[in-house]
């Protein structure tokens, strides 16, 4: 659903989606336990707040119906966490088919761009590093 400038939902905006389960936390560790027991690979990066699941660009983990936002992909802020989510969200829902290839390529890359923005700095190259790392390791 939308909402307003006042935060209140917008009628004829909601959505119904056809999921398994939807997980939301908050919180300066990584709440991994429900990834981790799905089969997520796990993988220590202590810029990022610990254990976290292994994922790549798109936000998709080692298991390819599984993708990942927020603290659970590494501790930042609020902000990325929104990014985050929004690749998430394009990604899965581009690969069940529910994003056309030109709308998914144009808002994951506008994600992309605000999210380098947000990870500017000293701090912000740190956490960037942080996340190519983890990414970098190539799943079989």
């Amino acid at each position: 659903v939308q909402i307003d400038d006042k935060w209140q939902p917008i009628p004829g905006t909601e959505k119904v989606l056809d999921v398994d389960t939807i997980c939301i936390a908050a919180g300066l560790t990584p709440l991994v336990e429900l990834a981790f027991a799905a089969g997520c690979e796990p993988l220590y990066s202590p810029l990022l707040g610990g254990m976290v699941p292994w994922h790549d660009a798109s936000m998709r983990t080692s298991i390819p119906s599984i993708y990942i936002a927020g603290d659970i992909s590494g501790v930042e802020e609020a902000s990325t966490a929104m990014e985050e989510g929004r690749m998430a969200g394009l990604s899965a829902a581009h690969s069940l088919g529910y994003v056309a290839e030109q709308v998914y390529e144009v808002g994951f890359k506008a994600a992309e761009q605000r999210m380098l923005a947000l990870r500017s700095g000293l701090f912000g190259q740190k956490r960037r590093d942080a996340k190519a790392a983890i990414m970098a390791q190539t799943r079989g």
